[in-house]
């Protein structure tokens, strides 16, 4: 390793080798910018690495077994120019208990320092979000304009928006309480027509909106809702929602719009004018909301 100063680029998945006491490797590793490894390296080589390399600016991970890894807990820990990190998991198995160590260590090394963050999102990461719960207070994203987070409880929400200053314009959530958000420009709302219609009034800059109506809902109180639905947002929605000035575009996951008493009413707001396009895709997925 005497070879190699300066080391900027290490793949190290499936080592075998006890590098670390090669001549020269202290040296070598001091400098390493990205490491790539895998969940099956021995926690030793971590625990080893950690004590050389404290300056990795890119580290990826691979899981490809189920046994928590300390190791790798205590390299994200001592890093302190940390800029990005990527977990591939073959398994697909995010939530299980083995990984939280290794996302809670992540969240504390770098939640408080993304000063200028724009996205954040967290797909069901509950170490994350935990770890989001804890910097509520001082998670202050000024620059911060998409904000989606699952498994968050809304006071955390409300409070990294009431941090965020002013840019948000895009935020997925489901809350019971109205938060105000003069920028918003798009939102995925639980649907509540109460909340809906104040939301309106404090969203000036709204220009998508998307419902999501709760599978426990019945249809008859869906069908009953309608109308005042399509009342709500002509009397309520701002200016910048213009797919309503003059008609409405809508896409929906629910099937329960494609039986024959809510296509008729349906059709009857596409006749008035109010209704521009009406589209009913099977998966949320497939929905497209640009303003």
């Amino acid at each position: 390793m005497k070879k190699c100063p300066g080391l900027k680029y290490f793949d190290m998945r499936s080592i075998k080798h006890q590098i670390f006491y090669f001549p020269g490797a202290k040296a070598c590793l001091e400098s390493l910018c990205e490491l790539k490894c895998d969940t099956s390296i021995h926690h030793s080589y971590f625990y080893e690495l950690s004590q050389s390399c404290q300056h990795i600016q890119r580290l990826i991970i691979d899981k490809i077994n189920i046994n928590p890894n300390h190791g790798i807990v205590k390299l994200i820990e001592v890093q302190r120019n940390l800029k990005y990190f990527e977990w591939n998991d073959v398994y697909n198995e995010y939530m299980v208990d083995h990984c939280e160590d290794i996302f809670l260590a992540l969240g504390k090394k770098v939640l408080p320092k993304f000063f200028k963050l724009k996205t954040l999102i967290s797909d069901d990461y509950i170490s994350l979000i935990k770890e989001l719960e804890q910097l509520k207070k001082q998670a202050y994203y000024h620059n911060l304009e998409i904000l989606n987070l699952k498994r968050c409880d809304l006071n955390t929400f409300s409070s990294i928006i009431e941090n965020s200053g002013e840019c948000l314009k895009k935020i997925l959530f489901r809350p019971h309480d109205i938060i105000k958000c003069h920028f918003m420009e798009i939102l995925l709302f639980l649907f509540h027509l109460i909340e809906l219609e104040n939301l309106l009034k404090f969203c000036k800059n709204l220009k998508s909106l998307l419902l999501n109506i709760g599978v426990l809902v019945s249809y008859e109180r869906i069908l009953k809702s309608g109308t005042e639905l399509l009342k709500i947002l002509v009397r309520s929605a701002p200016a910048s929602l213009t797919e309503i000035r003059p008609a409405l575009s809508i896409l929906t996951i629910d099937s329960t719009y494609m039986k024959e008493d809510y296509i008729k009413l349906i059709n009857k707001y596409k006749n008035d004018g109010v209704i521009k396009d009406f589209k009913y895709v099977p998966n949320i997925d497939e929905i497209c909301y640009k303003p």
